[in-house]
C-alpha cells in the first residue's frame, strides 16, 4: 500500500497522499525514480489508491489497470496504440482508467509522439503514470505536461563512487542488475568507449576507418551497443555540466578527458552531439544494420558540428 513509503520517500508519499485525500487528480504523472528500486511499485500503489483497489489485489486482475513495459530495448508505437484502443473503445465516464508506462526513457521517437498527445487530450478519467530511470531521455514536451513526482535515490551515488559504480545505479534497475553489471568487463568496456570518443574528437571522420578497431572490436550486438551509446550520452552530459559549471554526476574518474571535449567543442556542439546519440541508438531494434548505423551517427556528429 502507498503508506508503506512514508518513511522513505516522505515528500513523495506527502504529494501523493494530499492528491488522494483531496480527490483531484492531474492527467499525468512522472515518477522520477533516482535510482530507487521500488520507485515502479509505488507507482503501482498510487495506481491502486486512485482506483479505490484493496491493494493485495494482483494487478493483472485489475481491469482498468494497464501497465506497459519494454519490448526488448524499447516502448514501441504498436504497444501504446493498443494501449489507447483498449482505453477508449467503451465509455468511462464516472470512472478512472490508469496506465503505467514503465521505464519510461525507452519509449523510441515514434512512441513518445504517439502517447503525447494521448497526455495531452485524454479522455475524461483516464490517467498517466510514467516511471523512469533518467529523465533526460523523455521528450520535453513529455515532461511538461507531467506532474514530476521526485523520488530519493537509494543509489547513494556521491563523488567517492568509481565511474563504474556510478554508471551501474543509473542504468540497472535491480541490485543484483547491478552486481552484475560492476563484477564483469565493464570497466574495460568504459575505457574503450572513452578511447572511442578521444580518437573521434581528435580524427572527426576518419574514424569511420578504424570502427572495427575502435568500437566493433568491443560492441558487435544490439544490447552491447544500445548500452554503450547510453553511456556515451551519459558523458557528453557530463561534459555539458563542465562547460556550465555544474557538478559532473558520472566521470569523475575521466575529468581530463571531459576537460578536452570541452576544450574542443562549445555549448552548442556538445548539445546537438547529445542528440544526435540519444536520438540514433532508438533505431538499434528497427532491424537497422549496425555498421551503417555508426557510419551514420558519426556523419550526423560531424553534420550537427
Amino acid at each position: 500500500m502507498l503508506k508503506d513509503y512514508e518513511n522513505v520517500q516522505p515528500i513523495a508519499y506527502k504529494i501523493l497522499s494530499n492528491t488522494i485525500s483531496n480527490n483531484h487528480f492531474n492527467h499525468a504523472y512522472l515518477f522520477e525514480t533516482n535510482g530507487y528500486e521500488d520507485g515502479f511499485n509505488m507507482a503501482i500503489s498510487f495506481a491502486k489508491e486512485i482506483l479505490k483497489v484493496d491493494s493485495n489485489v494482483d494487478v493483472n486482475n485489475i481491469l482498468e489497470l494497464k501497465i506497459i513495459h519494454p519490448d526488448g530495448l524499447q516502448i514501441k508505437k504498436e504497444q501504446l496504440i493498443d494501449l489507447q484502443e483498449e482505453f477508449t473503445k467503451k465509455s468511462i465516464i464516472g470512472n478512472n482508467k490508469v496506465y503505467i508506462i514503465n521505464q519510461a526513457e525507452k519509449l523510441n521517437v515514434n512512441s513518445s509522439n504517439t502517447i503525447l498527445k494521448f497526455i495531452e487530450e485524454p479522455p475524461e478519467g483516464i490517467i498517466a503514470i510514467l516511471v523512469t530511470d533518467n529523465i533526460y531521455q523523455l521528450l520535453e514536451t513529455i515532461i511538461s505536461r507531467c506532474q514530476i513526482i521526485s523520488l530519493n535515490g537509494q543509489a547513494n551515488i556521491n563523488d567517492k563512487d568509481s565511474t563504474i559504480c556510478k554508471i551501474g545505479k543509473f542504468m540497472c534497475n535491480t541490485t543484483e542488475e547491478y552486481n552484475n553489471f560492476i563484477s564483469n568487463d565493464n570497466e574495460s568496456k568504459i575505457e574503450n568507449i572513452i578511447t572511442f570518443i578521444n580518437y573521434y574528437e581528435k580524427n572527426g571522420k576518419k574514424i569511420l576507418l578504424h570502427l572495427n578497431e575502435y568500437w566493433f572490436n568491443s560492441f558487435n550486438d544490439k544490447e552491447s551497443i544500445y548500452k554503450a551509446l547510453q553511456i556515451i550520452v551519459f558523458f557528453y552530459k557530463d561534459c555539458l555540466n563542465y562547460k556550465i559549471n555544474c557538478d559532473i554526476e558520472i566521470f569523475n574518474d575521466y575529468i581530463d578527458d571531459i576537460k578536452f571535449v570541452c576544450e574542443n567543442n562549445d555549448l552548442n556542439n556538445i548539445i546537438k552531439k547529445l542528440k544526435v546519440i540519444n536520438d540514433n541508438k532508438y533505431y538499434i531494434n528497427n532491424n537497422a544494420n549496425l555498421n551503417l548505423l555508426m557510419d551514420r551517427i558519426i556523419i550526423e556528429l560531424e553534420e550537427g558540428v
